[in-house]
C-alpha cells in the first residue's frame, strides 16, 4: 500500500539501506524497519525529493517481495510545485537496495528501546494500601416471594348443610389447611338476588351491604355478634366465612325446653339487647332480629346475633322505605308502608323475641293483629317488671317505644349479669 507525503516521518530502526543524511537530489531507500509512534513495527520503502525549502518524503509499506530488490511501486505524483526537474532524477539514479537485515533483531531492538524508555509499573504495596478500598459488591437482593393465591371456595371442605334462605344458603365447613379442622360457617350469597350493594375498595370494590356491615363489625367486634373471618366471590356467589359459635339457634333451644327460668331469660335477652346496642352505636341496624337469627350454646347460654343479610348503615337524611326482614317480627309502621329509621323497628323485634322467650309463642298470629289497636295477649305474668318492659317495647306509638339504652337500663335487667358473664 502506498502513502502520500508525510512531513513527520516515523522513527526508523537502523538499516543497511538507509542513509540518515539528507540527499542533494531525489533518493529512494528500503525496505527498512520503522517503529510507528503507536508502537507498531513496520517495513517501509522511502522516497525523498529535495525542494527549494526542505524536502518531500513519501513512505510506503514494503511488500514481502521487496527483499528480493524488486523496485517499490511508483508513488503518486505530488503537486506540480513539489515536482523536481526530471534532469535531477536522470543525473542521480537511485542506488541498488542492499540486503535487508534480520527483521526479528530490529523488532527486539525496538522493543528494548521502548522498554527502557517507559518501564512497566510495579504494584507498590504502600501505594496500594493508600488507594481507597473499592466498595464491596452489594449482595443480591432476595427475590420477593410470590403473592399468595386469592382465597376461593376450593380452600374449604363442606361437611353439612345448615339451612337455606332467601338470598342463598349456609354450609358448615373447615379450612383444608387447618390440621384441627375447626368448624366454620360459610354463607353462599347468590349475586343475582342481592338488592343492596356498596363500594368498599379495600374489599375489592363493589360488595353487598351485608359484607360491608360485617367488615365494620370485624373492625369493632362484640362477643354477642357473629364474626366474619373472610369474604371472596366468583361469578355466581359471594362467600362469607364466619366463626362458628353454635349449631343450635334460639328457636330450636326454646322448642327443646318446656319452660325457662326467669334468670335464664334475662341472661339470654340481655346479651341480644347488648349486641343491638353495639350495632346502633356503630350506626348499623339489623332489621331482621328473630329467634332463628340468634345462635346459643345450651351449656353456657352464650348467644351470638347472626345473619346480617337485611342490615344497613343508618343515614339520618335518608330514611328506609323498603321492607326487609320477617313478617312476624315486623313493626306496624313498616307494614303500613311508612318511611322508617330502623332503630325503633329493631326494638319492636326485640320485644317479639322477649315475648317468645317467656311464652314460647309469637304474640301476633297475623298482619292484621300487628296493625290492630288491641292490646297484647298475655298468657301469664312472669313478673310485673318483665311485663312492663314487654309492653313498652311493643308499643305501636313510636314516641312511647324506648331506645336501646332505655331497654338496657330497665329495672327488670338491673340484677342481670353482664353479657360478658355468659362466656
Amino acid at each position: 500500500m502506498e502513502a502520500g507525503p508525510v512531513w513527520d516521518a516515523p522513527r526508523m530502526a537502523p538499516s543497511a539501506s538507509w542513509s540518515a543524511e539528507l540527499p542533494a537530489a531525489a533518493w529512494r531507500g528500503g525496505p527498512a524497519t520503522a517503529l510507528h509512534r503507536d508502537g507498531t513495527l513496520l517495513r517501509v520503502n522511502v522516497l525523498v525529493r529535495p525542494l527549494a525549502r526542505g524536502a518531500a518524503v513519501w513512505v510506503a509499506h514494503a511488500h514481502d517481495d521487496d527483499d528480493a530488490a524488486v523496485p517499490p511501486p511508483t508513488p503518486p505524483s505530488p503537486p506540480s510545485a513539489l515536482l523536481p526537474d526530471t534532469d535531477l532524477l536522470a543525473d542521480h539514479p537511485a542506488p541498488h537496495p542492499a540486503p535487508h537485515p534480520d527483521v526479528s533483531a530490529d523488532r527486539a531492538a525496538a522493543e528494548r528501546e521502548l522498554r527502557d524508555a517507559d518501564p512497566p509499573r510495579r504494584d507498590d504495596p504502600a501505594e496500594r494500601d493508600a488507594r481507597p478500598a473499592e466498595p464491596d459488591t452489594p449482595p443480591l437482593s432476595p427475590q420477593p416471594a410470590a403473592p399468595p393465591a386469592p382465597p376461593c371456595i376450593d380452600d374449604y371442605t363442606v361437611t353439612r348443610s345448615l339451612g337455606e334462605g332467601t338470598y342463598g344458603f349456609v354450609r358448615l365447613a373447615y379450612r383444608n389447611a387447618d390440621p384441627n379442622r375447626t368448624p366454620l360457617v360459610i354463607k353462599y350469597v347468590v349475586k343475582s338476588r342481592v338488592l343492596s350493594w356498596c363500594r368498599k375498595e379495600h374489599l375489592g370494590g363493589r360488595v353487598p351491604v351485608e359484607v360491608a356491615v360485617l367488615d365494620a363489625l370485624r373492625a369493632a367486634p362484640h362477643p354477642a355478634v357473629a364474626l366474619m373471618l373472610e369474604t371472596f366471590d366468583d361469578d355466581f356467589f359471594v362467600y362469607i366465612v364466619m366463626q362458628h359459635d353454635s349449631s343450635m339457634d334460639l328457636f330450636e333451644f326454646i322448642e327443646a325446653n318446656d319452660s325457662l327460668p326467669e334468670v335464664s331469660i334475662k341472661l339470654i335477652f340481655r346479651q341480644v339487647a347488648d349486641a343491638v346496642r353495639h350495632l346502633h352505636t356503630l350506626g348499623i341496624v339489623h332489621r331482621d332480629i328473630k329467634d332463628e337469627n340468634v345462635v346459643i350454646d345450651p351449656a353456657s347460654l352464650r348467644v351470638s346475633l347472626i345473619d346480617f343479610g337485611s342490615s344497613a348503615f343508618l343515614d339520618r337524611a335518608k330514611p328506609f322505605w323498603t321492607f326487609y326482614g320477617t313478617m312476624d317480627f315486623a313493626a306496624p309502621e313498616v307494614l303500613e308502608g311508612n318511611p322508617y329509621d330502623g332503630r325503633p323497628q329493631d326494638i319492636w323485634a326485640l320485644g317479639i323475641l322477649l315475648y317468645t322467650l317467656i311464652y314460647r309463642e309469637n304474640p301476633f298470629y297475623s298482619v292484621d293483629e300487628i296493625l290492630a289497636e288491641s292490646g297484647l295477649r298475655i298468657p301469664f305474668v312472669l313478673s310485673p317488671l318483665s311485663l312492663d318492659l314487654l309492653q313498652q317495647m311493643l308499643s305501636r306509638d313510636l314516641s312511647k317505644r324506648p331506645d336501646i339504652a332505655a331497654v338496657l337500663a330497665h329495672p327488670w335487667l338491673a340484677d342481670c349479669q353482664d353479657a360478658q358473664a355468659a362466656s
